[in-house]
């Protein structure tokens, strides 16, 4: 495996990282959204609609997060498989009789 294979993986890694914290600091406000939508419908300040709309965006970030997540977990084990492979090909090379 070329190096420069085993390097674009791990930064697609990291990106996706990323992409994942975004993810869950945008599902976090959708909690907060909700949670201040439901309290402004029971006060009357809010209708039913605002409230199905937070809850269906809180839905929809909490769904996004979750593949997001997957994704990233994908490419935690490629990046890992190729690192394993990568250091028994070198174990292999300083010790073929042990290997």
């Amino acid at each position: 495996m070329p190096v420069a294979s085993v390097v674009d993986l791990y930064f697609q890694f990291a990106h996706a990282n990323d992409r994942v914290a975004m993810a869950e600091a945008g599902e976090r406000d959708a909690r907060r959204i909700v949670a201040l939508v439901q309290a402004r419908f029971q006060a009357g300040a809010e209708g039913r609609l605002a409230l199905h709309e937070a809850l269906q965006v809180r839905e929809e970030r909490a769904a996004d997060l979750a593949a997001l997540r997957q994704a990233a977990t994908v490419l935690r084990e490629r990046v890992r498989v190729l690192l394993d492979g990568a250091s028994r090909s070198l174990a292999r090379s300083i010790w073929p009789d042990r290997i």
